[in-house]
Formats: C-alpha cells, structure tokens, sequence
C-alpha cells in the first residue's frame, strides 16, 4: 500500500514539472517581432533617437513633423528645418503649439549635442500627452554637416544693429577661434562665457570657461588678479554681450583683455569640443 502511495505521488510530481516547463501549443508559430511591432511595444513615455538620415526620410514621406526647440540667436545664424514648427520657449511653450492628435510623430532638435533643449522640449511634450516623441541629438548643425536644406528665420533688425555697434568698439582686442583655442592649451587665458542660460543649452560652452551671470556680471566672478588674460564670448559675431563685458572688465582695470568675436558659433564651426552648461 505504502508503494502504490509513493508512486502516485511520484507521478503526481513529475506532471506538475511538466506542465510548468512545457511550452503550451497554441496553433501557432513562435514569430520574432518585426521592428515596427517592437518600437510599438516599447515602454510608454520612452523617448526615442533619430538620427539625420532617419528624420529625412520620415519628412520627405510625411510620417514625422520636426520641432525646433532653439531660440532666435541659434535660428538666425543656422535657420531651421524646413516645415519645422518653432517653439516660442523650449521648456515653457503652451500645448496648442504643437500639433492636434496625441499619436503624431513628433521630433525635436536644437543646435548640436550639447544642446539640452530638445530634450527638455520632448519631455514637455510627453508630458502633454503625445505618445511618439522623438530627439534628433545631431541637431541643426548636423543636420547641416549632413548637406540638408535649410530655411532663412530672420533676425531682429534693431539687436542686429546695436551688436554691430558694440563689436565695432572692441575691434582692436579681436581673437579667432584658433587663437583661443592655443591659448587655452597653454593654459595662457581665462575664457568667460556671456551667454544666456538658453544659448548655453542649445550650444554649450568652451570647456573650462567661466558661466558669468551676463554682460553686467559681478566683479567678483572674475579672477582677482587684474593682469589675468580674459577672452570674453558670446553666441558669434552679431552678439553684443561679449564687448560690453570686456568693456566692463576693463572699466575694472583688468588690463589683458580680449573678445572672441565669432562666438561659441565661430568655435564649434572650427570643430572644437563644447561641454554642456
């Protein structure tokens, strides 16, 4: 009896083994998704990336609409994608912006890599509600360097023509990319960033430089030591941030001071590395 008893238990065992580790046959077969069923069973909220080519041919078959996330100094020297939409505000535009119907592929950029505000345009976005959000991190820059069209965004006339004024009065203290560039590996200057927080994000910065508060900075964000060598910057060479700070500087009696005209425009053209903000 005991016998009879431990073999049915046995056997009881090995079918509940079984039927845990059996795969269950359901009439069909075992199909590995194709890549569109994989991108649609992707995780909600997840922001994918597109690269140049990818979001060229999404446009030319109308699949995706291009968001442009930069601000007017970033639109006014490399203009925008064609048939882009231009945010006001890269992390404070209003939803009626963009586009009606929450299933539209929509892909953000800005200037380059180093750019932070398609990203933080993307995330605004999902947090709208849209459901295929995409970033294109090679940005309008790459999308340059790529030999893609690109259109004209106008710039201001008036701040145009006050920022030709300030960089007529500084002329004389003049220094190219490349001059800067050596003289930041010979540890020969103090590179200070005028920029707005906004150009920080859609450009970066030169690495190392210091992020002062703007044109009327504080004196105390510079080096105590007045003979220091100071290169001031800002977005190229119709900003006007750049000579009012070195104006400044000067008016403070730093006596070694310069202005990168062309900007951190003029230094990323030359292929120089940026660090985010």
């Amino acid at each position: 009896m005991k016998l009879k008893l431990l073999v049915s238990i046995a056997a009881l065992l090995v079918a509940t083994a079984c039927s845990r580790t059996a795969p269950r046959d359901t009439g069909t077969e075992n199909v590995e998704p194709t890549g569109e069923e994989q991108q649609s069973q992707a995780p909600a909220g997840e922001i994918t990336e597109l690269g140049v080519e990818a979001v060229a041919t999404g446009l030319e078959a109308g699949t995706l609409i291009a968001v442009d996330a930069n601000g007017d100094d970033a639109r006014g020297h490399f203009g925008s994608i064609p048939n882009s939409i231009l945010l006001t505000t890269y992390d404070s535009y209003a939803e009626s912006e963009l586009p009606t119907g929450y299933a539209t592929h929509l892909v953000f950029y800005c200037s380059n890599e180093a750019c932070s505000a398609a990203p933080a345009a993307a995330a605004r976005a999902q947090e709208f509600g849209y459901q295929n959000v995409s970033v294109m991190h090679a940005g309008i820059m790459g999308w340059q360097s790529a030999g893609m069209d690109t259109v004209s965004v106008d710039v201001p006339e008036a701040e145009a023509a006050a920022e030709d004024a300030w960089m007529d009065a500084v002329a004389d203290i003049d220094v190219t990319p490349a001059e800067v560039h050596e003289m930041i590996a010979a540890g020969a200057a103090i590179v200070c960033d005028t920029n707005r927080a906004s150009t920080r994000t859609e450009f970066g910065m030169v690495p190392g430089a210091l992020a002062l508060t703007g044109a009327e900075f504080a004196v105390d964000e510079l080096p105590e030591d007045t003979s220091s060598t100071l290169v001031f910057y800002c977005g190229g060479s119709r900003c006007q941030s750049a000579p009012r700070a070195a104006a400044r500087a000067i008016e403070h009696g730093y006596t070694n001071v310069a202005v990168m005209r062309e900007g951190i425009r003029g230094w990323i053209a030359e292929g120089y590395d940026v660090q985010a903000p």
